[in-house]
């Protein structure tokens, strides 16, 4: 809320230093073909007047801007392992764009612009890649088969974070798009799929416990009898069970999310949300998403060996 105070504060401040108010509401009803133009106008005469100096001095202390923590190579080494498992489970592995289309997150999932980068090209920099996965599940659609697929991307985020935390990291993300089957066939089908997945791509951790948390009652017993049961028949090193003291996602997903942990670290999470209704206007679309936080994971945990878990 107080990035929002200080975001007005701030275009107050500009409407009286260039004497024209309302100046952000006059740009803002510009055709977008107009404002583009005006923009890289902008930034080509602010980058003339930097010097290298200047270049590397913002390169050192902005927070979007300097590299990752982990390996590249356990990075490349994880991504050939996850995607060999991926591809054996029915995902297909896509190369994502670094940008999406302007408004891909907030228009879809409601959250503040101001939470990711927007460029001068009317697009923004990737900030959740489950949302470009939807995109692309649109695109791919047809029938009544279901679209699987997942994708490794490093996102960029604007919120402020933690100490500690990084502005960019990568996100091993999976959705699964299809058509509304009766009797919460679909959700249940792709849910109990993709948390299987989950846990194959997880299997070289201990304490791994997957939680589902379910948003509507009347479902509970379907997803005890077709994922919870089954998963926990299938991987019985894993604690696997509902989590109803979940708060989060509520508002944000609907009829079902998950949580992935190694011990009491969180590492991936998801659920069904209604984006694809939304892109193709059609209230029987159904998806699924879910992120793994690599990342975080390599980090936490070392390296996948694969000397131990070929």
């Amino acid at each position: 809320m107080s990035g929002t105070v200080d975001a007005v504060t701030l275009i107050d401040r500009i409407e009286r230093t260039t004497g024209v108010p309302g100046l952000a509401g006059l740009l803002a009803d510009l055709a977008p073909a107009d404002l583009r133009s005006l923009l890289l106008d902008v930034t080509r005469q602010q980058a003339a007047k930097l010097t290298p100096a200047q270049v590397l001095a913002q390169y050192k202390r902005d927070r979007f801007t300097g590299v990752a923590t982990v390996d590249p190579g356990v990075h490349a080494d994880y991504d050939l392992f996850a995607f060999r498992t991926l591809r054996e489970r029915g995902y297909t592995p896509v190369e994502l764009s670094p940008v999406s289309p302007l408004g891909t997150v907030s228009v879809l999932t409601g959250m503040d612009q101001n939470r990711v980068i927007a460029t001068a090209r009317g697009t923004e920099v990737t900030a959740d890649s489950t949302n470009a996965l939807a995109l692309e599940s649109a695109v791919r659609r047809s029938g009544r088969e279901p679209v699987r697929l997942c994708a490794s991307h490093r996102l960029v985020r604007a919120q402020p974070f933690p100490e500690g935390w990084s502005s960019h990291f990568r996100l091993l993300a999976l959705t699964v798009a299809g058509r509304d089957e009766g009797s919460f066939r679909f959700e249940t089908d792709s849910l109990r799929a993709q948390l299987g997945a989950m846990v194959a791509l997880t299997e070289h951790l201990a304490d791994v416990q997957v939680l589902v948390t379910v948003l509507d009652e009347s479902r509970r017993d379907a997803v005890a009898e077709r994922v919870i049961g089954p998963l926990g028949d299938e991987f019985p090193q894993v604690k696997v069970g509902f989590d109803d003291e979940r708060q989060q996602g509520r508002g944000y997903y609907a009829d079902a999310c998950f949580e992935v942990k190694a011990g009491d670290v969180s590492l991936a999470d998801g659920g069904f949300t209604t984006w694809t209704q939304q892109l193709l206007g059609n209230a029987k679309e159904r998806l699924l998403t879910g992120g793994l936080g690599v990342d975080l994971m390599h980090a936490r945990f070392g390296p996948r060996r694969a000397d131990l878990y070929p």
